[in-house]
């Protein structure tokens, strides 16, 4: 589900820059973008019974994944497992938001970045990929742009006062 969310995260992006020729980070424009987010999330409630018979279906396939990378690396099978869920929980999904994010926003003509990003430092940068990671982890593909958003400086905190209090 992290990587339909992310997918989620990436298509509502870049209809929002479509649409208000801005970057959702952008002053007063998180709103419009979460409702848009929030739209394609609701289409990915009635395909949870698909996405779990599929789980089902693909069960004896990760076991055998799984299984391969027990026996391939000197690790034990618990770490085997650990090691599957991380990259397709949080690898692959941090993959498809950000590569999703860069190569939507270039091939749609929509600002990924309001233009303050553009005098960040390589520094700054590097922390806002590291909250995305962090935020990945802790909370999935909302929590990788949060993780973004805090590092980045986009007065977060106004966002989210913004949606409590709209």
């Amino acid at each position: 589900s992290h990587i339909t969310y992310s997918s989620c995260i990436v298509v509502a992006w870049v209809m929002h820059g479509l649409r208000t020729g801005l970057s959702p980070f952008s002053e007063g424009q998180w709103i419009g973008f979460f409702a848009a987010y929030l739209g394609l999330c609701g289409i990915q409630f009635w395909t949870r019974p698909f996405r779990l018979a599929s789980a089902v279906f693909l069960a004896p396939m990760v076991d055998k994944a799984v299984e391969a990378i027990h026996t391939t690396l000197p690790i034990s099978r618990k770490s085997s497992w650990a090691l599957f869920v991380g990259g397709f929980n949080v690898v692959l999904p941090l993959l498809v938001l950000h590569s999703g994010l860069r190569l939507g926003t270039s091939f749609a003509g929509t600002p990924l970045f309001p233009p303050l990003a553009e005098q960040m430092t390589l520094e700054v940068k590097m922390l806002a990929v590291l909250g995305s990671v962090v935020g990945q982890v802790a909370a999935g593909p909302m929590g990788s742009i949060a993780g973004i958003m805090f590092l980045y400086e986009f007065k977060w905190w106004r966002i989210f006062l913004s949606l409590v209090f709209a």
